[in-house]
């Protein structure tokens, strides 16, 4: 298992959702259980 624990100030929360979002693709990958 890993697990990534990152820390962050977000300056354009529009454009850190949008980017976020793109991390879905990653639902049906073999072993990825989510992200939150």
């Amino acid at each position: 298992m890993l697990v990534k624990w990152i820390r962050l100030t977000v300056v354009d929360r529009r454009g850190f959702e949008r980017g976020q979002r793109k991390w879905a693709g990653l639902l049906g990958e073999p072993g990825f259980r989510g992200q939150g």
